[in-house]
């Protein structure tokens, strides 16, 4: 259910609405403020709309790396289940064999 939140980042104040909890909306306005508060004590230069800019192309990079990522793993975790069923199915023909070679050599 969405919630009306009033944060404050780099002493901006904004209400948003998020679906997310309190502990986790206060969690990234920490993390967020934390990482602009950084820019621009380090960089006296960088304004907090810069700071904002870049922290936002950060945050997109990482995205999209996550994105490849979890593509990635997707692709390998589906290969794995791919070869998981061959050998199931290797396994079963080799107990086939196996009780095949049983009852032969019982019937001698």
């Amino acid at each position: 259910m969405k919630q009306k939140y009033n944060i404050q980042i780099a002493d901006i104040e904004l209400t948003i609405i998020s679906d997310e909890s309190e502990d986790s909306v206060k969690k990234v306005t920490k993390i967020v403020d934390e990482r602009i508060r950084d820019m621009t004590v380090r960089n006296k230069h960088c304004t907090t709309t810069d700071a904002a800019i870049l922290c936002a192309l950060d945050y997109c990079s990482e995205k999209l790396q996550a994105e490849r990522t979890i593509k990635n793993l997707t692709a390998q975790n589906d290969l794995y289940s791919v070869n998981v069923e061959r050998l199931k199915e290797e396994n079963e023909q080799l107990k086939a064999k196996i009780s095949e070679l049983e009852k032969k050599s019982g019937d001698k």
